[in-house]
């Protein structure tokens, strides 16, 4: 196996030695965006707890790129099966299969991509929710990966799940902020229906695995260091992250996947620092 992959297979250990996921042994699991970095360490902590305990992860990735075999890797050592597709193509979203698990993930996060992408994004968001929310199994749980986003425009940090931004449908990152926001009034729905599901408010999660082309601000920072030499800011550095690191985040994401009772979770780490 590549470096990379038992990289993030050995931080894995960190979810497998305070989670026990052997309630998803046997059940049908469907992970979207399964080549983001918050889908592969999903995968990696399926394919961990597979190396330690043994039994049968069954199910689907699905992905909308190809991944690199390192990527595979980690596909092939989870025991689901890798789909490519776009999500927001019904007739895809029709043809994968009822699971008992659904970790929804897929979206662009990157804001060039989003806002490359602006239907698409509503579309991930949307669309593809409620199919991949009527396609679950009677019984089975849904996550919803949401964003901090939603908090965008609000000024009394730290954020509640009680609270929402201010932000509206005008706003250049719109596409992204009410993509989400619109996830989130679509898994209320189902839940009034008796559907568990949940969601997951992720803040910024940073770890081994990060596409190449990303160019949000830690991965830009880092690619600047090994390129330049040198650390360089764009500005004076004053915004501001709650910095969760990747396996910390799947960790939560998994127990409120499994376990979690509330509608929304906060997922991310205890302090807010700035970018300097």
């Amino acid at each position: 196996m590549s470096q990379l992959a038992e990289l993030i297979l050995e931080d894995a250990k960190l979810v497998t030695a305070r989670l026990d996921l052997s309630p998803l042994v046997g059940r049908q699991i469907l992970v979207t965006g399964a080549s983001g970095l918050l889908g592969l360490h999903f995968l990696a902590a399926f394919a961990q707890w597979r190396r330690q305990h043994g039994g049968v992860f069954e199910g689907v990735a699905v992905t909308h790129s190809p991944l690199p075999d390192w990527a595979m890797e980690l596909v092939a050592a989870s025991g689901l099966r890798h789909v490519q597709g776009d999500l927001t193509d019904p007739a895809f979203c029709a043809a994968l299969p009822p699971s008992d698990l659904v970790i929804h993930a897929a979206g662009y996060g990157q804001p060039g991509k989003f806002l490359e992408n602006a239907t698409k994004t509503i579309q991930i968001a949307t669309a593809a929710t409620i199919a991949l929310l009527a396609n679950l199994r009677p019984g089975g749980r849904f996550l919803f990966l949401s964003s901090s986003e939603v908090y965008s425009g609000a000024t009394q940090a730290p954020f509640r799940e009680d609270m929402i931004g201010t932000t509206d449908p005008s706003h250049t990152r719109a596409c992204y902020i009410e993509g989400k926001r619109c996830g989130e009034a679509i898994v209320h729905g189902f839940r009034r229906q008796g559907v568990n599901a949940h969601i997951a408010r992720i803040g910024f999660s940073y770890g081994p695995g990060t596409r190449a082309d990303d160019v949000r601000v830690l991965n830009s920072l880092i690619r600047r260091g090994i390129t330049d030499g040198a650390i360089k800011l764009w500005d004076q550095g004053q915004a501001t992250r709650a910095c969760c690191y990747v396996t910390d985040a799947i960790e939560m994401m998994l127990a409120i996947a499994m376990s979690g009772r509330e509608a929304v979770y906060n997922v991310g780490g205890p302090e807010i620092s700035t970018i300097l």
